[in-house]
């Protein structure tokens, strides 16, 4: 049965003192026994209220004669333990021996009904039986006797408890071992039987005391669940003397000053060139003012700039406060009149908005008086005020982080040392500067020596945008937000040796995809305990969920109970952390800072813990995994949210009476939770636009990221019995969506609406949706933008989705210059991609994928004089009939291409496939006497070389359809919308095979591609695409005229996407103009 017994070790002195002690408390031996089990629950799981199961006879005592009745009567009910660490043994037995006494005439009562009346399917997954069998000389019968009675029928819990008292009490636990090893059940025995001790010794102890800590804890040792924890863990290393930051970074200057500290695009700057910026700013700054513990804002565009403010402060002896200009102004100005910041450094794409501040600013970008060198005499001590961070507020008011500079060097080279950086290595400074991570970024790179690499913000979108930056500058290392990481694709970044990441749990398939072949880590810390506390050894994607890892070193943390003693390896605790990286508080917050930053009993006189408010638990071999939150604070998208500043905002509408902000989670747990937010209108606040006006309320008090994703208007927010929001209660909901609104008519917003459907999984959208309204948020907005660039060959900046009011008006961005709003077959064989233009119109043809919509991209960088049409494959929606042969799809295209367009010339451009058909429609229009203008092939190959290579598999062409196509076929059936498009392209490759490419009697344009890294130069030979089938040699059997040869950077399947795909334009656009 795999059940098992493992004896609790009493003495026989203590097996027959506890039915006395028993009788003296005026309790049953049966309820000692579970009085002393809930407390054993509770010191394991770090639980004062546990819940178990106990066996009872079950027999109703309204039945009259119901005890002498044959039958099988047990019954299995919950039991309830609660208590407080300051309660006794004595209150705890006889306060459950009275509940116990008034429910003896509801026992009969099934368990099944139970559980239906609390509304939950299992109550406990622990039990206990105390099992009586009376012996007397009544039991002798014939010389035998009855000496002893034991009942080995094991549990079918995972963990349990059996007893008898005859007369001596005697308890076993059983378990099952595909549950439980021995070790660790002989362990819990342990525990059970210190806890009777206890019982029988001095049933007047707190329950609190039972355990006998010491306050001066250990250092960190791998223990059985019956040992005692000890309260903290942390490398061997000694700690890191406190330093400034300024000390930090001028010990680098002097080590080697023309080591290049910052790059940014094309430029560099060397220590030395850094240290002379920040010289001339911290100078100003101390002209106009700042000392010491003074505080500066900054609000400044991604650049050295930046860098050079952060330092400069610094040496003058401020305090660094980032601030979003982008972020509502109230919220701005409130930041700014909270932290008593005294100047605002600011420069051209700033100063507009950060003008009504009240504060004095200070352009970077303008020239302002040489300083000297006034800043660096600035005397600064690792106690003063280094930055101050804004967070979420449970209040309704974001709280000001005050943070000294003494931990900085601690977790500059606990990053070094975790994350290998060396001098050689390169960082990109990729999050948020208002995300206090980056500092992370810019003290671990500047104060090692490496190289910080600096990129605009249109650089950093999460995705191939991201990905590509990192290859450009071959950067080492990095630091991801979870969510941001989930969106690079897979493959990419092969310059990254070492990346951390963290802030909310890590998916196991996340590091299975990124951790091999390089360093990764997870990072935890808060902002209150300068950035970072814990970090992992480097996963190799074994460990499941990672654990969060172990203290740095001088840093402590402790799991902690309700009465702040540590709890054993593997119990859920509260975390909290002291050592040197431990910030002053909560500015102008001080009942706030007394609550979370509280006397440290563990340390020196006068020293402080912070208060994580994260739960936690010890493994066997000192690691930490995160278990959770005790208050309503969440991570969304690596953002730390407190649900009650969403809530105190909707609460300030005057037309809302109350209001709950939950968190659900969407596809990906690890990357798509997502907010929403539930209010119940005033009597007279109900409406349609109720919504509408809580979002520009919201939009106004709160930064994007707080903005829940979907408003729900009820009648009522469900209540526990306590009279709080029952969260567990509240209705599911979708996204906001007005639903009405003008259906897409376009080709462009035809897949612009599928594509915003599939990204917000939301079943339709319209034109006049808006992105937020439908649940949208940055994130979302990063993954519509990358969806757009694959599947439309399009660049569209992550702003104009934010800006976007509708649907309707992010199209207009794509489409601009685009065909008529008269409706169009997306599907149809010709795809009018640009219908504008008094020239003749450039024809692409389709790629092996059947569509021309990866040509949207090239439609814009193309003369603007010319239409752009595409020409499609017939049968994709399965309302045409397949073609018998090539020669038969070619003429028919032919025949498309002069419905449109009587006259010539003709221009014609394919990608792939598409250039292989290309050129033979442009032989078919010749044999009909047109001429062909332009013939540009991309990265293509003749008919005869491209079966040669290998055709696309049919389960290739289904896996790439299901992956693409399914969400843009709309409405009808996806299924077979996909069957007929696979049908389509499998029928292509079988006819190919039986096809030779004709000739063409002209020049041609071909165009081939070249991956980084490789050599454009000597005789071409198609390095790329289609393994090397794009050379002239193998075109020239095929082509009466002058071939010319062109290259661009970029892998085969990229060719499409922005970048390529302007070059690409700019080639054509220069033979079709004639330069």
């Amino acid at each position: 049965s795999g059940a098992r017994r493992a004896e609790v070790p009493l003495t026989a002195d203590l097996a027959a003192a506890l039915p006395r002690r028993a009788a003296e408390l005026g309790i049953t031996s049966s309820t000692l026994v579970q009085a002393a089990w809930g407390i054993t629950l509770a010191g394991l799981t770090g639980r004062d209220d546990v819940v178990f199961g106990t066996t009872v006879s079950g027999r109703p005592p309204a039945v009259p004669g119901a005890p002498s009745m044959v039958g099988l009567f047990v019954n299995t009910l919950p039991v309830r333990v609660r208590f407080t660490p300051w309660d006794t043994l004595r209150t705890v037995l006889t306060g459950l021996q009275e509940r116990q006494t008034a429910l003896l005439d509801h026992h009969h009562h099934a368990l099944t009904d139970i559980q239906r009346a609390v509304g939950l399917p299992v109550l406990f997954d622990t039990a206990t039986i105390f099992e009586s069998f009376p012996l007397d000389d009544a039991g002798r019968a014939d010389g035998l006797a009855v000496t002893g009675a034991t009942s080995p029928n094991g549990t079918h819990f995972p963990l349990g408890v059996a007893a008898g008292a005859d007369p001596d009490l005697r308890v076993v636990v059983e378990y099952l071992e595909a549950a439980f090893d021995a070790g660790t059940v002989a362990a819990i025995a342990a525990r059970l039987a210190r806890v009777l001790r206890a019982v029988a010794e001095d049933p007047d102890v707190p329950v609190g005391s039972l355990d006998g800590l010491a306050t001066a804890p250990e250092p960190r040792r791998p223990a059985q669940p019956d040992q005692a924890a000890p309260a903290e863990t942390e490398y061997e290393a000694d700690a890191i003397e406190p330093r400034t930051i300024s000390e930090l970074f001028a010990a680098r200057v002097a080590a080697a000053p023309d080591a290049v500290a910052v790059v940014f695009g094309a430029s560099e700057l060397t220590y030395k060139d850094l240290d002379a910026r920040v010289d001339r700013l911290a100078g100003e700054l101390v002209r106009r003012g700042v000392r010491p513990e003074s505080v500066v804002a900054v609000a400044l565009r991604r650049s050295p700039d930046l860098v050079v403010a952060l330092l400069a402060i610094a040496r003058a002896g401020g305090a660094y406060l980032p601030v979003d200009a982008g972020h509502p102004q109230r919220r701005v100005a409130y930041l700014l009149k909270d932290s008593g910041a005294r100047l605002a450094v600011v420069d051209g794409t700033t100063v507009e908005a950060m003008s009504g501040a009240f504060v004095p600013t200070l352009r970077v970008d303008e020239p302002f008086p040489e300083a000297g060198d006034i800043a660096v005499r600035v005397p600064v001590h690792p106690d003063n005020l280094a930055y101050v961070f804004y967070t979420s507020g449970s209040t309704g008011r974001p709280k000001g982080v005050a943070v000294s500079h003494r931990g900085i060097a601690t977790i500059v080279a606990a990053h070094a040392e975790r994350l290998a950086v060396t001098p050689a290595s390169r960082m990109l400074q990729q999050v948020s500067p208002t995300f206090d991570v980056s500092l992370c970024e810019i003290f671990t790179t500047l104060m090692t020596g490496a190289t910080l690499v600096v990129a605009d913000a249109a650089d950093l979108v999460p995705g191939p945008v991201l990905a590509a930056t990192i290859t450009a500058h071959r950067v080492t290392h990095m630091m991801f937000p979870l969510g941001v990481l989930g969106l690079v694709p897979p493959g990419s970044m092969p310059t990254v040796e070492s990346l951390a990441t963290g802030g909310e749990p890590i998916p196991p398939e996340l590091v299975a995809r990124w951790a091999p072949g390089r360093r990764m880590v997870n990072i935890y810390g808060q902002t209150e305990t300068t950035a970072a506390t814990v970090m992992s050894d480097p996963l190799t994607g074994d460990e499941g969920v990672p654990p969060i890892g172990r203290p740095i070193p001088g840093s402590r943390v402790y799991v902690l109970d309700g009465a702040l003693r540590p709890v054993r390896p593997g119990v859920v605790g509260e975390l909290y952390v002291a050592g040197p990286g431990v910030a002053r508080g909560y500015t102008g917050r001080a009942a706030l800072t007394a609550e979370r930053f509280t006397p440290c009993p563990f340390g020196p006189p006068g020293e402080r813990m912070y208060r994580t408010g994260d739960l936690a638990a010890w493994t066997p071999d000192g690691s930490l995994v995160f278990r959770g939150r005790v208050d309503d604070q969440v991570k969304v998208r690596g953002l730390r949210i407190e649900l009650g500043e969403v809530e105190a905002a909707l609460l300030e509408h005057p037309r809302v009476e109350r209001a709950v902000v939950v968190v659900r989670e969407g596809r990906d747990s690890a990357t798509d939770r997502g907010l929403v937010g539930y209010v119940m209108p005033t009597a007279s606040g109900a409406g349609g636009d109720l919504v509408a006006a809580l979002r520009a309320h919201l939009a106004d008090r709160l930064p994007e990221y707080m903005v829940p994703a979907t408003l729900a208007v009820v009648d009522e927010i469900p209540l526990t019995p306590n009279g709080k929001p029952d969260r567990q209660a509240l209705p599911d909901v979708l996204p906001d969506r007005p639903g009405r609104g003008r259906p897409p008519r376009t080709p462009g917003e035809r897949i612009l609406c599928a594509l915003l459907a599939e990204t917000l999984d939301v079943p339709e959208v319209g034109l006049d949706d808006g992105f937020h309204d439908l649940g949208g948020h940055s994130l979302a907005a990063t993954r519509l933008v990358n969806r757009i660039r694959v599947v439309l060959g399009v660049d569209v900046p992550i702003r104009a989705v934010l800006r976007a009011r509708t649907v309707a008006d992010l199209a207009a961005v794509l489409e601009a210059g685009g065909v008529s709003a008269e409706e169009v077959d997306p599907f149809g064989p010709v795809l009018p991609i640009r219908a504008e233009g008094d020239r003749e119109p450039v024809w692409f043809v389709h790629p092996g994928g059947g569509l021309c919509w990866p040509y949207q991209g090239f439609a814009g960088r193309l003369p603007q004089d010319r239409p752009v049409y595409g020409i499609q494959a017939k049968g994709m929606d399965g309302s045409d009939r397949l073609p018998g042969s090539v020669r038969e799809m070619v003429a028919d295209y032919a025949d498309e291409i002069l419905a449109v367009q009587p006259d010539g010339p003709y221009h014609l451009v394919g990608l792939s496939v598409g250039g292989t058909l290309a050129h033979a429609v442009a032989a078919e229009l010749q044999a009909r006497g047109r001429e062909v203008g332009l013939l540009a092939l991309l990265d293509c190959a003749p008919a005869g070389d491209l079966v040669a290579l290998g055709l696309p598999t049919e389960r290739a062409v289904r896996d790439h359809f299901a992956e693409h196509l399914v969400t843009l076929a709309g409405p009808g059936d996806p299924d077979a919308f996909v069957a007929h498009a696979v049908s389509v392209i499998v029928n292509h490759a079988r006819l190919m095979a039986d096809y030779a490419s004709p000739v063409f009697r002209g020049d041609v344009l071909l165009v081939n591609a070249v991956p980084d890294g490789a050599d454009r130069g000597g005789e071409p030979d198609g390095t790329t695409g289609a393994g090397g089938a794009t050379s002239a040699a193998r075109w020239r059997p095929h082509v009466r005229g002058e071939i010319r040869r062109h290259t661009v950077r970029g892998p085969h399947e990229d060719l499409y996407l922005p970048g390529p795909a302007a070059e690409i334009c700019r080639i054509i656009g220069l033979h079709l103009t004639g330069a």
